[in-house]
């Protein structure tokens, strides 16, 4: 007998997913970060400098949708994993700051 283990995380769990209190800040660069100290001094500077557009009140709502598409696939009369591709994504986010 196998025992199967419930999580809270579902298919849908990303679909609708609000992240916690935070920051809304614009022109961040971070791709150069490394480390959590580095990222520290990158947060306070940019704050310093005015890019904080302000802190956020109940987190950010992040929605993101996939537009998908069948294949049109001479022969296949089945479904069959790989038959639905991605066309685009819609991707929404919004807080109050």
């Amino acid at each position: 007998m196998s025992t199967r283990i419930l999580a809270g995380v579902t298919a849908d769990t990303f679909k609708h997913q609000q992240l916690g209190p935070g920051l809304l800040l614009v022109n961040f660069e971070y791709e150069h970060i490394q480390t959590a100290d580095e990222f520290r001094e990158a947060f306070t500077e940019a704050v310093r400098n005015g890019q904080s557009l302000g802190g956020t009140s109940g987190g950010f709502e992040i929605n993101v949708t996939p537009e998908f598409r069948k294949r049109e696939i001479d022969g296949a009369n089945i479904p069959f994993k790989g038959d639905e591709v991605i066309d685009e994504w819609a991707c929404e986010m919004s807080t109050t700051l």
